[in-house]
């Protein structure tokens, strides 16, 4: 009898040993089953804020709880978070989601800006996060015997949003106000053309002929500067004569020169400018001198 019960004993314990084996190495499969993975949404540097979403999933029909989850974040090669979690629990054949927001400090701010501009293209950069989680497996729930340690690393790209630039109001170019006329200032000007050395008025010429512009200033005191040009045809107007004088009350200017012709030359006209008004001899022949 004293053996039947010895005997049914060391068979217990050993079914006991054998359960409990059982158990620890269905728990160390069960953690050993665990699937990692990362997902970073959008990032938005304006924000300087960072949401790190990591995902374990238990495919095992026993739920683990893990001791520590660890990972290192980078963007570009540039560590931008290095931390780690504790506590976390996975039900059977379900999966746990850990958001991991990171505040991006100065420095990190200011090489991930500069890594992202120099790398970036279509708007994505290169991420990858990688890590471990450890998973103790305990007897009886109580003591740790050895701990099951599941490595995990997630490549990928993510879409980066700059922040927007402040709209500045480019200035309005200050444009010159165009001159007023000189009669808006009570001024009178007169404008013909004669023959040189005479009062004969003319308003047509040949070519190499010596002719003489008058040009009357009335009612303006100061500074004028009367202009004598070619008007061309599909071409610049040439000046041929240029002069600055001081005028009281009234003035004359005479111009002799001698009448040009030639490719585009339709003939001549008188431009007079002073510090708030402009005037042009109108663009019609005549008054404007005709040389043909």
């Amino acid at each position: 009898m004293g053996k039947v019960l010895k005997a049914a004993f060391i068979l217990l314990f050993v079914l006991v040993i054998v359960g409990v084996l059982v158990h620890l190495g269905l728990l160390y499969a069960a953690a050993k089953s665990l699937e990692v993975e990362a997902y970073i949404p959008t990032i938005n540097l304006e924000n300087k804020h960072i949401t790190i979403n990591i995902v374990v999933k238990n495919n095992s029909p026993y739920p683990v709880k893990a001791k520590t989850l660890e990972y290192h974040f980078y963007i570009e090669d540039v560590l931008v978070a290095s931390e780690h979690v504790e506590e976390i629990y996975v039900p059977a054949n379900r999966e746990a989601t850990v958001s991991l927001p990171v505040d991006l400090k100065p420095s990190i701010f200011n090489a991930l800006v500069k890594a992202v501009k120099s790398a970036i293209t279509e708007g994505k950069v290169d991420y990858s996060v990688s890590g471990r989680v450890e998973v103790p497996i305990k007897l009886f729930g109580i003591i740790t015997l050895t701990t099951a340690t599941i490595p995990f690393e997630e490549k990928g790209f993510v879409r980066v949003e700059f922040p927007e630039a402040p709209t500045i109001p480019l200035p309005t170019p200050s444009l010159p106000s165009p001159k007023k006329s000189p009669e808006e200032y009570g001024v009178k000007i007169a404008a013909y053309w004669t023959v040189a050395n005479t009062s004969v008025q003319i308003t047509q010429t040949k070519p190499g002929s010596l002719v003489e512009a008058h040009i009357e200033i009335s009612y303006y005191t100061g500074y004028v500067t009367v202009k004598l040009e070619q008007d061309k045809t599909l071409m610049p107007d040439k000046v041929v004569y240029e002069t600055t004088i001081y005028i009281e009350k009234h003035g004359e200017i005479r111009i002799p020169f001698i009448a040009e012709s030639g490719t585009g030359i339709r003939g001549y006209f008188v431009e007079v400018e002073a510090e708030n008004w402009k005037w042009t001899m109108p663009d019609s022949y005549p008054p404007r001198l005709k040389v043909g």
